[in-house]
């Protein structure tokens, strides 16, 4: 047997398992790496597995290949290294560096590993999916968070949910009003994260918000940063009011306090 570390290499797809916690191997991953092996021939690429021959890096390449093999009888060669005692911390840790992974993948392996957050995450967005509504924007709602600063905690793992009568408002406004916002260039980006703030801080009455923007989105412009979202939102909001509403300073005072930084 060789030692640990070394680089070893075999055609037997099937001695590796999926790590529990890790990312499904999504048919277009498939397709792209097998487009990109006809395209410019297999490149041997090493992937990297712990004692239980789990892979931590290069599942895709390995679903890839057995896919081959089992359609046209080709079998390329894996070429891989056992790292003993890693697991699904380390893969988890390489794909934050990387980038490689999508915020949907973070919370499906936090929901396999049993974080019962991510649980209830997952659950209602399923239950919020028919109204518009990511993710990411549940995650907001449900949080103590302003800001898609929310990313962070939930590719990290240290994500909460916090089940207050504020927090299940503001899920409850953006259910209502997210259909809208979508017909709005940059409505998902700007408008809703900010939306999200205003309604935390108590700057905005929601029931007038949903009220004017079920009447008059058609009426607003399209956002390409957070400053003409902001704008864009507090005119509409005051669209006939007659005691007018300038929530865009204090947002911007209250959104600094809290530590999320303000972008285009």
């Amino acid at each position: 047997m060789k030692a640990d570390k070394e680089l070893q290499m075999t055609t037997d797809y099937d001695m590796f398992n999926k790590l529990l916690g890790n990312r499904l191997v999504k048919e277009d991953r498939i397709k792209a790496i097998r487009d990109s092996i006809e395209q410019v021939g297999y490149q041997t690429t090493v992937i990297l597995v712990n004692e239980k021959y789990e892979i931590i890096d290069g599942q895709g390449r390995v679903a890839t290949l057995k896919r081959i093999a089992e359609d046209t009888g080709e079998a390329h060669p894996v070429y891989y290294i056992v790292q003993p005692g890693i697991g699904i911390n380390e893969c988890i840790a390489m794909n934050i560096k990387m980038k490689n992974w999508e915020i949907y993948d973070f919370i499906q392996s936090y929901v396999e590993q049993g974080k019962s957050d991510y649980v209830e995450l997952q659950e209602k967005s399923e239950e919020y999916k028919e109204y518009g509504l990511g993710v990411t924007d549940v995650a907001m709602c449900l949080s103590n968070s302003v800001s898609r600063n929310i990313l962070k905690p939930l590719r990290d793992g240290t994500y909460k949910i916090k089940n207050t009568p504020e927090n299940k408002t503001c899920l409850e406004f953006l259910s209502g009003i997210a259909k809208y916002l979508a017909e709005i260039r940059g409505g998902s980006n700007y408008y809703i994260p900010i939306l999200v703030g205003l309604v935390k801080f108590g700057l905005i009455d929601p029931s007038r918000m949903t009220s004017v923007l079920s009447q008059n989105y058609g009426r607003m412009n399209s956002a390409y940063n957070a400053d003409d979202a902001l704008t864009e939102l507090q005119n509409i909001y005051n669209w006939h009011k007659k005691d007018v509403v300038f929530f865009r300073d204090e947002y911007l005072k209250r959104m600094y306090k809290n530590g999320a930084k303000y972008k285009d």
